[in-house]
């Protein structure tokens, strides 16, 4: 007797569906009416659409157990604010929470949690650089809500932090003895007492030779991983960088590993709970895939190669959330929703100086996590080492960072990045700090989404009064303006961009602003998505269309439901036909839009030398497609042959500070996670005075 799906009660079909990929079940809303109200009115299901095209954690067929329809209401609604919030850059409560102690350089932010060390005092440079205390903060969550400085007891100084808070509830402290050892102490943060999974609550794991000046460090947690990289940057010829793994629950040390003669380590970053990648910039400059069930490295993904005069000095690196085998323990550090680690971006802080020591340039490379993880496993095939033109031109963006503050690495969280204007530095920005930041989304959707609307609107307004090159601005080569010290040339840059502005064009007036029509990801926007193939539903979607028992005829396809396979889904994707990627015909392409709604059209820029007087909170946008050629002025002398990167993004600014919640420049830094972007404001020493929290859901 034949099976036929239908004959099974939906409780069994939701399952069915849970254990499927998010690609083919969306596929399935094409079957016939049956399934396709079963998927639109399963609350589970939908969540698990709306988080997977929002790169949120996906919900899978034990979740259905253990979740309420009311709780799977409730996140299906927050994610969509959330969405919604971020988009408009409009948080729902800001916080300013003071810093009552000396600050330290060592800081991290992770799962709600800001850790700041403490100094002796602001006395001297060297004070503030010696850390004797840690103090942390739980950020709130709502308005009003109680944060108070709680603090982290430790007898030696401190040298780093290394955080597992969602998986393990665990920091992990890394100090220095009187006998110039490297020890670390592991302690649950919600009780600050031992951590009860570790064998040892403290482990000593090298000795510093006498020379070895300047020590930092990179360290990651993820499963029963502890990696860490000691540098020593000013030391010796005899003095080598270390390379440490430890099973830390054990307190077994797993991989030993001295850097090379003349090689420098400086960050690592888990790929997966097993894979590493850690950064090189001894030439050729590089990030090394390690498989820790290995315990070697086993690919080298090489860095553009660099003109002699030139060397990478430093890379720092940060991908917001590890991966992870298992969640906390303590409930309090999970939050509503959890971007997926696989899809989240890694940025690499990268820092290249010119021999005469004096000059620097500084650029900001991201790339998602799966990128690189599949780059490691598949690119080169039996070459261990694989030219960034193989792996790196269709999955990087490279950003000019000179002018950037890149003092903080805790800048991006899932798919999205921050970055502002060092305050610090000569470039001035307007009087409301504005143009000082911009929030970069790598969500491949998201740009595929706003591509296909600027298309539309590119349509209509064919047929009206404004000009396609009134809206086009200038992204593609990202590196023109440098000059000879790494600085740019504003000037150059404000003539050659006319009367665009930094991201590319005015605001809207109020009354183009609906913000009931701003909408994120869902079930609206679903049939309009680039969706993966799905060879390995082709038999049951017959089987559907074949036993459909209400008699209904399948669902035609929608005029715009694409189906490339599943290398065209990924951090590598090309946009695709009839989006951005092939409409806009200049190579230099900045397009700018309104608020995030899916059902209206940006409003054709103003006249040149027309003002506007905007109080809604629609951010500028631009959506950066097309490739950067990284070669022009003074980046001819940086490297020996063009540099490409074609990853895509969409950069919001906001159009109106006082309407974002106070969002604006006028901060030395501005970190980000999963909920919320936290301004730093300090005094005039550089000291950490104060916290505002922009709290976004």
């Amino acid at each position: 007797m034949p099976f036929y799906l239908f004959s099974l009660p939906p409780e069994l079909i939701t399952r069915i569906l849970l254990h499927a990929r998010i690609q083919d079940v969306i596929r399935c809303l094409q079957v016939n009416t049956s399934l396709r109200d079963l998927i639109r009115n399963t609350l589970i299901l939908q969540y698990s659409i709306d988080a997977h095209f929002a790169g949120a954690e996906v919900l899978n067929g034990t979740d259905i157990d253990i979740l309420t329809d009311t709780t799977l209401a409730e996140r299906v609604s927050h994610l969509k604010e959330r969405e919604t919030a971020w988009r408009i850059l409009r948080p729902d409560f800001r916080e300013r929470i003071n810093v009552l102690h000396t600050a330290s350089g060592i800081y991290d932010l992770s799962g709600g949690i800001y850790f700041l060390g403490e100094a002796i005092s602001h006395d001297s440079m060297l004070d503030r650089m010696q850390t004797v205390g840690l103090r942390y903060l739980r950020l709130p969550n709502k308005m009003f809500e109680e944060s108070k400085w709680e603090s982290i007891e430790v007898e030696a100084p401190i040298v780093d932090i290394g955080l597992s808070v969602y998986e393990h509830d665990l920091i992990a402290v890394i100090t220095t003895s009187t006998e110039s050892s490297v020890d670390i102490t592991f302690t649950q943060i919600s009780t600050s007492k031992p951590h009860p999974l570790a064998k040892q609550p403290k482990i000593r794991c090298h000795q510093i030779a006498p020379d070895s000046g300047r020590l930092a460090i990179s360290i990651e947690i993820v499963g029963k991983y502890l990696a860490l990289i000691l540098t020593f940057p000013n030391a010796g010829v005899d003095v080598v960088d270390r390379f440490f793994v430890y099973e830390w629950m054990e307190g077994k040390l797993v991989i030993d590993h001295p850097a090379p003669a003349s090689s420098v380590y400086t960050s690592l970053v888990f790929l997966s709970p097993t894979v590493l990648v850690v950064a090189s910039t001894h030439p050729p400059a590089s990030l090394d895939i390690w498989d820790l069930e290995l315990a070697c490295s086993v690919r080298s993904l090489l860095l553009p190669a660099l003109q002699p005069h030139m060397e990478y000095r430093s890379i720092s690196a940060r991908g917001e959330p590890n991966p992870y085998l298992s969640h906390s323990r303590d409930t309090s550090f999970q939050p509503k929703v959890f971007y997926d680690p696989k899809e989240s971006i890694v940025v690499f802080n990268v820092h290249i100086q010119i021999s005469n020591g004096l000059s620097w340039r500084s650029a900001l490379v991201v790339v998602h996590r799966r990128a690189l993880l599949e780059a490691g496993r598949r690119a080169g095939g039996a070459e261990k080492a694989v030219r960034y033109a193989e792996w790196g031109q269709k999955t990087t963006r490279w950003i000019p960072a000179s002018e950037l503050s890149t003092r903080w690495i805790t800048t991006s969280a899932g798919q999205r990045m921050a970055v502002i204007h060092d305050t610090r530095g000569f470039r001035m920005v307007d009087r409301s700090g504005a143009e000082g930041i911009r929030i970069y989304d790598f969500n491949p959707f998201h740009v595929r989404k706003w591509g296909q609307e600027v298309d539309d609107a590119k349509a209509r307004w064919a047929a009206g009064v404004a000009e396609p090159n009134a809206y086009e601005g200038d992204v593609s080569d990202p590196w023109d303006g440098w000059d000879d010290n790494g600085d740019t040339d504003d000037e150059e840059e404000e003539e050659e961009e006319g009367n665009n502005d930094l991201y590319g064009h005015e605001d809207l007036d109020d009354e183009d602003f609906d913000e009931d029509a701003v909408e994120t990801l869902g079930f609206a926007q679903v049939m309009d998505e680039e969706l993966g193939d799905a060879e390995a539903l082709v038999d049951m979607v017959n089987q559907f269309i074949a036993s459909a028992e209400d008699g209904s005829p399948p669902i035609e396809p929608p005029l715009h439901f694409n189906l490339p396979t599943d290398s065209d889904s990924g951090g590598d994707d090309e946009i695709g036909e009839g989006s951005l990627h092939s409409t806009l015909s200049s190579p230099r392409s900045t397009t700018s839009s309104p608020g995030p709604s899916t059902t209206r059209v940006p409003h054709p820029p103003s006249a040149p030398g027309l003002q506007r007087n905007d109080s809604k909170a629609v951010p500028n946008m631009r959506i950066v497609t097309s490739p950067s050629t990284i070669f022009a002025n003074g980046a001819v002398l940086t490297f020996e042959e063009p540099v490409v990167c074609e990853l895509p993004c969409v950069v919001y600014t906001p159009a109106n500070p006082a309407s974002c919640g106070g969002l604006t420049g006028m901060y030395e830094g501005m970190l980000l996670d999963e909920e919320r972007m936290l301004g730093l404001k300090t005094d005039e020493l550089d000291n950490i005075v104060a916290i505002d929290v922009f709290h976004f859901g």
